[in-house]
């Protein structure tokens, strides 16, 4: 698709999981423009590093409050652009659709309650609203989207 459009841009990955880059470097074998990185994202932030645009996909809900905090200041400082934020909303609609989901497709008890788990670490709309609110986000979009997300926008310029 980017040399069909003629589109130029360079997307980097990074995750603290050198299993996890190792899988994405295999699914990205065809696309140069793709890169990533195994890293801490915590020491990662600390970098001297402008990103145009952060992408922050179903990640927030596995760290505790003042994490966020802190990665969402050090987003906010490497961003030239912003940020897109796509996690979770925890609900017990979700809870338990994932549950009859889990049944029908006979999904293994480790995927299950990983799931599980991570649908009740989700977030409610006051919960990023709140964030905002620490962060001094003045300007942000902040909307629900299909299978229980959140897509929080934050614009840095």
């Amino acid at each position: 698709m980017q040399k069909k459009k003629q589109l130029n841009f360079k997307l980097i990955g990074i995750d603290a999981n050198q299993f996890t880059i190792a899988h994405a470097q295999q699914l990205s074998l065809n696309y140069p423009n793709i890169s990533y990185c195994c890293a801490d994202i915590f020491e990662e932030i600390k970098q001297d590093r402008v990103y145009d645009v952060i992408l922050c996909t179903l990640t927030l809900h596995h760290f505790k409050d003042e994490e966020i905090i802190t990665l969402m200041n050090g987003f906010k400082a490497q961003s030239a652009l912003g940020i897109v934020v796509n996690d979770l909303h925890r609900s017990k609609m979700a809870y338990y659709l994932f549950t009859g989901l889990c049944f029908v497709f006979g999904l293994n008890q480790m995927s299950k309650d990983d799931g599980l788990v991570s649908i009740l670490r989700g977030f409610k709309k006051h919960d990023l609203q709140s964030y905002s609110r620490q962060l001094n986000f003045s300007t942000y979009i902040l909307k629900w989207k299909w299978a229980f997300r959140y897509q929080w926008i934050i614009p840095t310029i």
